[in-house]
């Protein structure tokens, strides 16, 4: 897959979103604020961040 831009990225569906993020992202930081996970990524020349309930183990 090309490079894509940012714009190009918030087209895809969500699912196309988190399959690229989790096999193309490259992992900067995270932080924990009580129950939730605060998760830093970089695709191609953007970031991105991720948010986690640590709780119920899912994304949000």
């Amino acid at each position: 897959m090309k490079e894509l831009s940012f714009y190009e990225f918030t087209q895809l569906t969500q699912r196309e979103q988190y399959d690229l993020v989790f096999t193309k992202g490259e992992y900067i930081d995270s932080s924990v604020k009580n129950d939730v996970k605060f998760v830093l990524y970089k695709l191609y020349s953007f970031h991105l961040g991720a948010i986690y309930n640590c709780l119920k183990a899912i994304l949000i």
